[in-house]
């Protein structure tokens, strides 16, 4: 197939793979920690929101707090948290 711009689908693959081995790898959220500005973005909130209001509540996950540093929250607890307010 080709590309308006002249690219075709394999140059593309091949383009990909090349940008893919300069990206950090991803680690599974089961063992991801995020600090406030990640669970801002994943709850579409700013950072600011979500450490002023959202990690204060009783029922969000607790923090890991290593000695200075900034708190973070595992992935998949925020996620399960967050997941309970689906429909209401």
């Amino acid at each position: 197939m080709e590309w308006r711009s002249g690219v075709n689908q394999v140059e593309l693959s091949q383009l990909a793979a090349e940008i893919a081995q300069h990206l950090p790898p991803q680690l599974p959220i089961s063992i991801a920690l995020w600090d406030g500005e990640t669970i801002g973005q994943y709850m579409k909130r700013t950072s600011r929101y979500v450490m002023e209001r959202v990690v204060c509540l009783p029922t969000f996950p607790k923090a890991i707090r290593m000695p200075q540093a900034q708190p973070l929250w595992k992935a998949c607890e925020v996620i399960n948290w967050t997941e309970q307010f689906k429909g209401k």
